[in-house]
């Protein structure tokens, strides 16, 4: 079984990379889904012959992947190691049964994207009074006409911005005015999920020489890895 899968989103800052992920909203870095709709494909002779050239849309999070691989091979992917040093379970979904068309619908029915975003179902609720990089992209991106600072442009959702991304996956229309109530009800939900958020406090300290007059990733790339970007901090 062969699988590729993307982390994230093109990157659209011009300085640096000029992505584009028309015809999809924001970028790698972004809540919107040019930042967090990600492609994969599956290959190999482990794939049943009638998934073969089939797409699949159902929801999936990048964490899936790790349950499902030990549900394949019938290992349990609880961490005792992790759990005796007091990281949380493992936070995935077994996706096989979707994957390989046992199932018709995804296991995973909700996706917490940060404390101000959440997908659930057909839904997805943004919180925030300055959500970054509010923009789209055209079929031919970046251009003669395409101004750095577009990409950085903000969307006020202090009041909460909701989208339907079955019907609106490029995030064009704000229906939380006429959804009231479902506004509420994920915020709520949220919110919840906000409080159980895990952030290790693990400080990373550079490898580089402290009189260098460059950032550590790029003098690595410069001095140790032949031009190529490679790790740069200290385990």
């Amino acid at each position: 079984l062969v699988i590729f899968s993307s982390d994230n989103g093109g990157e659209i800052q011009m300085e640096c990379c000029a992505g584009n992920n028309y015809p999809l909203r924001g970028g790698k870095g972004s809540v919107f889904e040019g930042g967090i709709r990600a492609a994969a494909f599956i290959t190999g002779g482990y794939l049943p012959d009638n998934r073969i050239g089939k797409i699949e849309t159902g929801m999936m999070h990048i964490a899936d992947w790790y349950t499902t691989f030990c549900e394949m091979i019938g290992v349990d992917p609880f961490d005792d190691n992790a759990d005796y040093h007091g990281l949380p379970p493992v936070d995935g979904v077994n996706l096989w049964p979707l994957i390989s068309g046992e199932n018709s619908t995804s296991p995973r029915i909700i996706l917490p994207i940060d404390n101000t975003t959440l997908i659930q179902g057909n839904y997805k609720l943004i919180v925030g009074d300055a959500i970054n990089m509010a923009t789209w992209q055209g079929p031919r991106w970046p251009n003669a006409s395409s101004p750095t600072s577009n990409v950085f442009k903000e969307m006020d959702c202090s009041r909460g911005c909701l989208f339907d991304l079955e019907q609106d996956m490029t995030e064009h229309f704000n229906i939380a005015r006429d959804n009231y109530q479902l506004v509420r009800r994920m915020n709520a939900t949220l919110v919840n999920y906000s409080k159980y958020f895990y952030a290790n406090d693990d400080v990373l300290t550079e490898s580089c020489p402290d009189d260098i007059d460059m950032e550590c990733v790029c003098w690595m790339a410069v001095n140790r890895y032949d031009g190529y970007l490679g790790p740069y901090c200290n385990l």
